[in-house]
């Protein structure tokens, strides 16, 4: 709800969603793995979103986040599954801004 009042605001091309996993919590995560809910997820961002989405960066991926990404993966659109891509905790962040996103366009 929060993203599409700020899309609403201020309608932008594209959207890229960059995630923090860092701080995410097994507990957290199993109630967050219902298949029925990740289904839903899947459908309203292939669907519904109400903008282009270009990228969905989870930082600070698990090893367990890979698990969890093929639960998703049968609900995902190839196009989406383009889009999705999951980093380790080691990522090396100066080679992430020049091949995905410039530094100069995220908040500091």
């Amino acid at each position: 709800m929060v993203t599409e009042c700020a899309i609403y605001d201020y309608p932008p091309n594209e959207i890229t969603f960059i995630v923090n996993s860092e701080e995410l919590t097994f507990p957290f995560l199993s109630k967050f793995c219902h298949p029925t809910l990740l289904q839903t997820i899947c459908v309203y961002i292939q669907e519904a979103f109400p903008s282009k989405l270009k990228e969905i960066h989870v930082s600070n991926a698990l090893p367990i986040a890979h698990k969890i990404f093929k639960l998703i993966m049968p609900f995902m659109g190839k196009k989406l599954l383009k889009q999705f891509l999951l980093h380790p905790s080691h990522l090396n962040w100066n080679e992430f801004y020049k091949t995905h996103l410039p530094k100069r366009v995220l908040p500091e």
